[in-house]
Order: C-alpha cells, then sequence, then structure tokens
C-alpha cells in the first residue's frame, strides 16, 4: 500500500540519518579489546549543533564533554581532558566502547597509538646554513626571540650549547624555557634518551655545533620515555600545550621527529591530525 511505501522510506531515511551521524570508530580498538580487558583511547566529541558565540560555545563543549565522560562510567579511566581540541583521552573497556557508539555527540575514536623516535641530521640538507647571515627587514634568521616547542625524550639543559641552564628558565644565557613531563607529570622536561637533546641541538643549539636557528629558544615538552616510545595520548597533551602557552613563549614553530609508518596520502584520519590542524590554524607551523 501507499502507507507501508511511506513508512518504508521514513525508515531508510531515519537509517541513512543515523549512519551519517554514527560515531566513526578505529577498526584497531574491537581487535585490541577482543585479547585486552581495556585499551587506550582518544575520543574526540562533535563541534555543538546551535549557532552561539564565544563563552556559551565553550561551555556547552564542557558540559557535553562532562556528560559523555560520566555516562562511561566505571568503564572508563580518564587520561587527558583536551579542553579546546573538545575531546579527551583514557582507557576504555568494550562496555565503554559500546557507550561511546551510541553517543550522539561522539565524532571520532581513535586507539592511541605508540609512536618511535626518529632521527635525521639535517642542517647541510636543507641548507641552513646559507640564511644564517641573511638579513631580512633588519634581522638576522636565527630565530632570536623565538621558541620552538619540541615535542621528544626531554632536553639537557645543563648542556652549554643551550646557555647552561641550572634548570628550564633559569642561568644568564639560559635559553631553555620552562616546559612540560607528560610521561611524569611534572615540569622537569629532563632527557633520560639522549634524542630529545641531539633534535633539540640540530634546531637551536650554539656553541660546539650550529643549530637550524641558533638564537631560538627551546620548548621542551617530554612526551616520550627513556626507550623512546611516545602515545599518541601524551603527544596531543603536548601539542595541546604548545598551543595554550603560544603567546607566553613566542612559539611559532613545532617539531616532532617522531613517527609510526609513512603515509602515501593525506593523513587526517590520523589521531593527531585534529591536534595539528587547530595549532597550524592558530598560525603555528608544525614539522614531522
Amino acid at each position: 500500500s501507499e502507507m507501508m511505501k511511506k513508512l518504508i522510506i521514513v525508515i531508510m531515511l531515519l537509517l541513512i540519518i543515523n549512519l551519517v551521524n554514527a560515531a566513526q570508530v578505529d577498526k584497531k580498538i574491537e581487535q585490541e579489546l577482543s585479547n585486552k580487558n581495556e585499551v587506550e583511547v582518544i575520543v574526540y566529541l562533535k563541534e555543538p549543533s546551535y549557532v552561539g558565540k564565544g563563552v556559551n560555545v565553550e561551555l556547552n563543549k564542557i558540559n557535553t564533554r562532562k556528560n559523555s565522560i560520566q555516562a562511561l562510567q566505571n568503564d572508563f579511566k580518564i587520561k587527558y581532558d583536551y579542553g579546546s581540541l573538545n575531546g579527551f583521552s583514557g582507557k576504555i573497556n568494550k562496555n565503554a566502547l559500546q557507550k561511546l557508539k551510541n553517543d550522539p555527540n561522539v565524532k571520532e575514536v581513535y586507539l592511541s597509538q605508540t609512536r618511535k623516535i626518529f632521527l635525521q641530521d639535517s642542517l647541510s640538507l636543507i641548507n641552513a646554513t646559507i640564511v644564517h647571515s641573511k638579513i631580512i627587514n633588519n634581522l638576522n634568521l636565527t630565530g632570536k626571540g623565538q621558541s620552538i616547542c619540541i615535542l621528544d625524550t626531554g632536553i639537557n639543559y645543563s648542556h652549554n650549547d643551550f646557555g647552561s641552564c641550572t634548570s628550564a628558565g633559569n642561568g644568564a644565557n639560559c635559553r631553555v624555557t620552562l616546559g612540560y613531563d607528560y610521561v611524569n607529570n611534572d615540569n622537569n622536561s629532563y632527557d633520560d634518551n639522549g634524542h630529545g637533546t641531539h633534535v633539540s641541538g640540530i634546531a637551536a643549539a650554539s656553541g660546539n655545533i650550529t643549530g637550524v636557528a641558533p638564537e631560538a629558544n627551546i620548548t621542551m615538552i617530554k612526551v616520550c620515555n627513556s626507550t623512546g616510545t611516545c602515545s599518541d595520548a601524551d603527544i596531543i597533551s603536548g601539542i595541546n600545550w604548545c598551543n595554550n602557552n603560544r603567546t607566553r613563549f613566542n612559539i611559532n614553530v613545532i617539531s616532532m621527529s617522531l613517527g609510526g609508518g609513512l603515509y602515501t596520502n593525506y593523513c587526517n584520519d590520523d589521531p593527531l591530525a585534529p591536534s595539528i590542524n587547530m595549532v597550524v590554524g592558530n598560525n603555528i607551523t608544525v614539522t614531522i
């Protein structure tokens, strides 16, 4: 009958709308939960549907995040609330995954992957030495007054080539500003691997070696442990930290010598993409 046809069309439209609005869930999460009780994930929420400005939008986001987190109850152990990124991370079990799938405010759920430290000596390869003597608008291209926010294993801030700091941010010629250590949850982002110090040297050393920007400051965010392993959840928090402190330290660049395999195409489906897109939108150059 005509009524039955209309009913079928309505049901089909509802199914299509639900499919369009359904959260995108990383297939690797269910694979991991098939042999583990819990896994670490990153959750991004949808932008508020109503039109609003400023404080009202932020309050709406905060309340939505709070509701989504509370709905997970004991099936979730929170690690980070990502604030301006409108997301959060932590450990979930199978029950929590189902709740996230059913939550209309959830946009994407990613498995928190593990990245590894990478390194490539680059000064001569990129011809950086040629620009050190260049003067543009009466300024040498040496990074003076700028900060490079580096996400890595930490930094040996007492090294002569960074101004022999007594601690981050302290010392007459110190060029290492106060950062954060997400591995140990403190302000002392000291290097217990060596990689972060090496990377910082390539970026901004001035002394025994000359870096790409030898007068720039280094803001070190420790997101990798002593073995050189770095979790996505920590990396996103580190990027967020650089963004929130960009005016305080005049941060114009974020550098990450990290990776987990190469992309052959655009990588906007990577869990790090929303945080990177956000800081690029705030005029911070990101190099990976």
